[in-house]
């Protein structure tokens, strides 16, 4: 049993606790070295020991293991997060999953792999089982380089978590790279965003932001949160003796939370080796004059009180896009800029390094960066795929269409067209994409500019209805037309371009019954027939008719039995079916699902499908349209 020590919460002395006992078990792979050191600041209890990795086989290229290496496992005073390991020296750096050259990623997502209650030495995530892997895995270069994480900027966020919260910036694209700067602007994308921009938005306030692209990537970070340890990182070529001058001072990171991460900052601690290492003032670390040039002539363009802005581009250590980090002044430090260029005493900017801040604190903004090149879809091999760049025509955006328009957009279609006839009334909110503001307006109106604010970048068109000449149109250019009107007429017209042989759109007439609107129905002709619908329908009725097991689905073709409908108002109110939001989100989700194939393989068939609360089956059922009787 450990003995009490001072200041420990209970979680740090069970950490402690755990961990003498795997080394009394281990004692030729695992020796703890004394008791650890309690951070004063951050409370956290940083506990160095050393491990026998003789047994871990490696490779070249692989991490540079040693016979025995010395670590330190840091605690903080909850269990909220695992405890993190680190490494003292800079002879991991460049590995995947280094974070700032010596922090060891061991958990990629706490929240599915941390459980508290396997601590230190608990199967199959504690923290020794889980660094053991890592060190295994890394010995042998196992880690993929297209997937594991090289980081641009030492893998830790910037990202300032104090204080009134910045809003954060979207990038969509970056300037043209001329030298080792660029212009930039900034605009006011909302309340609480803000959105770059590579020229100069007319009409509408900006702030001038350099893009400064630095040489290489700063795998130890941009440095604390000050304008003087950043500018001092920009231009240092990271060797060996360099490294060496970053690594944690006397083992000891002085780590802070971060929403996405862990931030490290160095901070001395006690030695745990007994060892003296050389700091990092014994180095050439001269300020970045080019940054200082880049930021200081914006900051001057902007009037006293003004605060500042800079975009860094990063260098990734596999190559690709760069990785982007953005700094905020405010106005103390935008100021201090402006009387750097004021103060000169030449035509070149002149930085003494005596005189640049080193007190007042920067802040980081959280970029979302959206450029094409460094993200990747959420929904890819996914069914929807099949709408990205699509041309679609939804023809009817009530119950089913206004939601499947929607999903549509999500998808990445191109271009959508929406058309109803139809007003948006209060009662319609229980079950279409709709809000209360939208009461009184066009549907096809206020669902298109929705779509819209989904998809800014896509082509959004409304229309009441489809004149003949349109449509015509629109089966030779689109890839798929979605019919949710339930309309005769409307059917009529889908049946005058349905066998053209010229049509290129596939045609989806979808459904839901009237009694629950939990069934769904989805009648799809593939470019390659040219088979009436009104001809398919009647031969898809007879064959679910024909087969008992397809009892319920019977009420696509069949009158609504009494109490199926109901009229939602009193007077000459129309009557409408039964129906949810949830319900006929979920029926359409599933429809659209469904639907996507067809835009690939152009086959026919009818899906039938039922929510699973209907208590309908089957739950699914597909029909093949080249199967059915004349």
């Amino acid at each position: 049993m450990v003995k009490k020590k001072p200041g420990l919460t209970g979680w740090q002395r069970r950490c402690l606790s755990q961990l003498k006992a795997s080394a009394s078990q281990l004692p030729e792979t695992l020796d703890v070295i004394g008791d650890g050191k309690l951070d004063d600041k951050t409370r956290a209890l940083h506990i160095p020991f050393r491990l026998n990795t003789t047994d871990i086989e490696t490779v070249p290229g692989g991490l540079p293991l040693e016979s025995s290496e010395l670590f330190i496992i840091a605690v903080a005073p909850t269990d909220e997060h695992p405890p993190w390991v680190y490494v003292d020296h800079a002879r991991f750096l460049g590995h995947p999953h280094v974070l700032s050259g010596f922090l060891l990623c061991l958990y990629l997502d706490e929240t599915r792999e941390w459980d508290p209650e396997q601590c230190i030495n608990g199967e199959p995530n504690g923290v020794l089982n889980r660094l053991w892997r890592w060190l295994s895995k890394a010995a042998r270069a196992e880690f993929n380089a297209d997937e594991a994480l090289y980081h641009a900027v030492g893998g830790l966020p910037h990202v300032s978590r104090t204080g009134l919260p910045l809003p954060p910036i979207l990038v969509r694209d970056l300037p043209e790279q001329h030298g080792r700067a660029a212009s930039a602007w900034l605009t006011l994308r909302s309340d609480w965003c803000l959105q770059l921009h590579t020229s100069r938005p007319l009409d509408v306030e900006t702030e001038h932001v350099p893009v400064f692209f630095t040489d290489h990537d700063l795998p130890f970070g941009a440095g604390d949160d000050y304008l003087y340890e950043l500018t001092t990182r920009l231009d240092l070529p990271y060797n060996g003796g360099l490294a060496a001058a970053f690594a944690p001072q006397n083992s000891a990171f002085r780590p802070t939370r971060r929403a996405s991460g862990v931030r490290c900052q160095g901070a001395p601690l006690s030695s745990s080796t007994g060892q003296d290492r050389t700091t990092s003032t014994q180095f050439d670390r001269r300020p970045s004059i080019a940054m200082l040039t880049v930021l200081a002539a914006s900051a001057a363009r902007k009037p006293s009180g003004a605060p500042q802005t800079l975009l860094l581009a990063v260098p990734h250590p596999r190559g690709g896009p760069r990785h982007l980090i953005a700094v905020h002044f405010d106005s103390i430090l935008a100021d201090h800029l402006r009387a750097l260029v004021r103060d000169r005493t030449g035509p070149l900017l002149n930085f003494e390094e005596a005189r640049i801040d080193r007190a007042t604190p920067l802040k980081w903004c959280y970029i979302s960066d959206e450029r094409t090149e460094v993200t990747r879809r959420r929904d890819i091999a996914r069914p929807v795929t099949a709408y990205q760049g699509a041309t679609v025509v939804v023809w009817g955006v009530g119950g089913l269409g206004s939601w499947i328009a929607e999903f549509i957009t999500r998808a990445g279609a191109s271009k959508v067209t929406v058309c109803d006839t139809g007003i948006v009334t209060g009662g319609l909110l229980v079950r279409q994409n709709y809000t209360d503001h939208d009461i009184g307006a066009s549907k096809a109106e206020r669902l298109a500019e929705r779509l819209r604010a989904i998809a800014p970048s896509a082509s959004i068109e409304s229309h009441g209805n489809l004149g003949d000449d349109e449509l015509q149109k629109i089966a030779t250019s689109a890839n798929l037309i979605v019919d949710a009107t339930i309309n005769r007429v409307v059917t009529r017209r889908l049946e005058s371009i349905s066998t053209d042989p010229d049509r290129a759109a596939v045609i989806a007439q979808v459904a839901t019954d009237v009694g629950t609107g939990s069934l769904g129905l989805a009648m799809i002709h593939g470019r390659k027939t040219q088979e009436s619908v009104l001809e398919t329908d009647m031969r898809v009725g007879r064959a679910v008719e024909r087969e008992l097991a397809l009892e319920p689905y019977r009420v696509f073709w069949n009158d609504p039995e009494p109490g199926d409908e109901f009229v939602p108002t009193r007077g000459c109110s129309l009557p409408t079916f039964h129906g949810s939001a949830v319900d006929l989100a979920g029926v359409a989700a599933t429809l659209t699902n469904l639907i996507a194939p067809h835009l690939k393989d152009h086959a026919s068939g009818t899906h039938l499908v039922a929510l699973p609360h209907s208590g309908v089956t089957p739950e699914y059922r597909y029909i093949t349209h080249d199967t059915l009787e004349s």
